[in-house]
Order: structure tokens, then sequence, then C-alpha cells
């Protein structure tokens, strides 16, 4: 889930993602585009909350990467 959310950021910082969608013309794409983009943010890291807060104690057990563990470290001190 943690790899995921890094990919959807990254997608979301490179230039084309930001612009406008191609086919879309309209500011309602527009907004639909950027709605789109923060429910799926919103999804992700709510996700992950729920992860961490049902099974925190049982996430130590995990074989994960220092840097995932800081990132779910900050889900459960819920400062992300």
């Amino acid at each position: 889930m943690l790899v995921l959310q890094e990919a959807v950021d990254r997608h979301f910082k490179l230039p084309h993602a930001s612009s406008k969608p191609v086919r879309s013309a309209s500011s309602l794409g527009d907004s639909t585009h950027k709605t789109l983009r923060f429910a799926l943010r919103a999804t992700l890291k709510t996700a992950i909350y729920r992860i961490t807060t049902t099974f925190g104690s049982h996430l130590s057990a995990i074989q994960m990467s220092a840097e995932h563990r800081k990132r779910l470290q900050q889900f459960l001190e819920n400062k992300e």
C-alpha cells in the first residue's frame, strides 16, 4: 500500500499529470480530474491509517525497509 501511495504521489508530481487532461477542454473536466486525484490520495491515506490502527502492534513482525517502517510509524503516530 505504501508503494502504491508513493507511485501515485510521484505520478501526480509529473508535469503531464498536473496539467489539464488532453481530451477535456472544459473547466468541468479539469475539476473532475482534480477531484479524482484528491479522492485517490485520501482513500490511500485512509486505508493505510486503517491498517496501522488495526494491526499496529503486529506490524513490527513484518519484514520491510527502514523507509517503509518510518512511514508506517508516522501513520501510527498520526503525523502523516
